[in-house]
């Protein structure tokens, strides 16, 4: 026995045990403003849909510490977003208000190129209804129509300024303006070709979370922490024995026991 080979290969494999997985450059996917300023950027047709740049995803915030991604951008039944449209349709006036934080939000991608950071490549940008409804908006007006068009398609100008929410949170705060002259996508068409191509996943880099899960998310932020009530009075021989309440988590604990339940 090679004593000397073995503890090479101990040595190796508790490096492996210890070592940490790569980080993502999300700079390398996502683009966004850091700072206050003026942008330039491009749409790029997206490689995935001829039809439009644009692609749709739903988003839950607020249910756990960080936003997650619901399982139906995978194409899956997602429990969370089930059980709101249960409670919204069944519930009462406050399962309702409970269904609206839980309900996902939709949030927009569009590939982009940013002028100025061309060998960055495409990158994705995030946007919410109201710029994507003013986008859709310019994509029909006949004076500027085809804003993607890799030959007489438009810029826009980025315009990035701090602002602040209810909360007192700060946040940058974007407007888009298209510029009124056409340009090509680029003057080198290779470089337009690999931009066409070669486009980021945005969501491999997604934590995806599991049905269960998401259903022990879900059910750690409908609980409350103390769902047990003592009768109300004592009788001679003290207070009664706790009652369990009807809560939402009950009716969430019946729906995930119904075999035909929609998760």
């Amino acid at each position: 026995m090679n004593i000397d080979a073995i503890k090479k290969k101990l040595d190796g494999l508790q490096g492996n045990k210890t070592s940490k997985k790569e980080k993502t450059d999300y700079t390398k996917i996502f683009w966004k403003p850091k700072e206050a300023g003026e942008y330039k950027i491009r749409f790029v047709p997206n490689a995935k849909n001829a039809d439009s740049p644009f692609e749709e995803v739903l988003v839950h915030y607020g249910v756990n510490k960080f936003p997650m991604y619901a399982l139906s951008n995978w194409g899956e039944e997602d429990p969370i977003h089930n059980f709101a449209k249960e409670i919204w349709n069944n519930g009462d006036e406050e399962e309702k208000k409970l269904a609206k934080t839980l309900f996902p939000k939709t949030r927009v991608m569009a590939p982009i190129v940013v002028r100025g950071e061309e060998e960055k490549g495409v990158r994705w940008m995030e946007m919410g209804i109201g710029m994507y409804k003013d986008l859709l908006a310019i994509a029909t007006d006949e004076d500027y129509m085809d804003y993607e068009d890799i030959t007489n398609g438009r810029d826009f100008k980025v315009n990035a300024v701090p602002d602040t929410l209810p909360n007192g949170r700060s946040f940058i705060s974007l407007s888009l303006i298209p510029r009124p002259k056409s340009t090509p996508l680029s003057e080198d068409a290779k470089l337009a070709e690999k931009w066409l191509n070669d486009q980021p996943d945005y969501l491999s880099v997604q934590r995806k979370y599991s049905s269960d899960e998401m259903k022990e998310i879900l059910k750690k932020y409908i609980t409350p922490e103390n769902e047990i009530t003592e009768e109300e009075g004592a009788g001679m021989n003290g207070p009664s024995e706790p009652k369990e309440k009807e809560t939402k988590s009950n009716k969430f604990d019946s729906m995930f026991e119904d075999e035909d339940a929609p998760f």
